[in-house]
């Protein structure tokens, strides 16, 4: 064919005549379709490992969410035996809102969000059951505060603080204690107060180590996992008082 075409048989071919351009042309064009084959792949790979993230903070998150201590079920269930000989009406009552506490876990507590109204109804059955069993022992002070009951947030994030003033509050023959829980939510953000009395005698003391429970550990990993940057959780311990504050301002 090269030869036709110097012999004037055929016209030049503009191919033959370009075949450096060409080459160079083809040299250039590799780069490009590396790099978009490249940026397929390495889109393809964020996506996954996006997914595979997603997945696993996702499974930590109902991990962390079913630890919740068992011993308060088994406190509770022993002390509704007990009243059955004593108080059987008081007995009934405790055991109408332990089971609203229990169809909440089962059917709501697995759940992603669930309603502030019925996180706080949670909260509130909680107290309750706790005022019967330590009756005068702790005087308890409650003050609930929201704007929008049916916003969406997560379940059993907030029952741990609770929880554990209840479990190391002062309360002996000769000692009163007290708990005092604030919680105020307004718009997208909400604040959860709980304070506690703790024991004066230091041989009792010693044992309210509320900062290093499982369970307050589980909620710090949940918080950073949900939150990470927009919430605040400021825990402080004197001689006399256990104070925690959690602070949330974007649900």
């Amino acid at each position: 064919m090269k030869w036709a075409e110097t012999q004037g048989y055929f016209p030049n071919s503009v191919l033959l005549a370009n075949h450096t351009t060409l080459v160079i042309d083809f040299l250039f064009a590799i780069p490009n379709v590396l790099i978009i084959n490249f940026g397929f792949c390495g889109l393809r790979f964020l996506y996954e490992h996006i997914s595979l993230k997603k997945a696993y903070l996702e499974n930590q998150l109902q991990v962390l969410q079913s630890q919740i201590n068992p011993h308060f079920m088994f406190n509770v269930l022993n002390h509704i035996h007990t009243l059955m000989q004593t108080n059987v009406d008081l007995a009934s009552s405790l055991l109408m809102q332990y089971s609203d506490m229990l169809r909440f876990q089962l059917y709501k507590g697995k759940g992603e969000k669930v309603e502030l109204r019925d996180e706080i109804h949670f909260l509130q059955n909680f107290i309750e059951i706790e005022k019967i069993r330590w009756g005068k022992k702790i005087v308890v002070t409650t003050k609930w505060t929201t704007d929008q009951e049916s916003l969406k947030i997560p379940p059993l994030l907030l029952v741990v603080f609770v929880e554990n003033a209840f479990k190391f509050a002062s309360r002996t023959i000769s000692e009163q204690g007290f708990v005092t829980i604030s919680f105020q939510q307004q718009s997208s953000a909400l604040s959860l107060t709980v304070e506690n009395s703790k024991p004066i005698d230091p041989i009792h003391a010693n044992t309210n180590s509320q900062a290093t429970g499982i369970g307050l550990e589980n909620v710090k990993q949940r918080l950073n996992i949900l939150y990470s940057e927009n919430y605040r959780l400021d825990i402080q311990e004197t001689k006399t008082t256990y104070y925690s504050k959690l602070d949330i301002w974007q649900i």
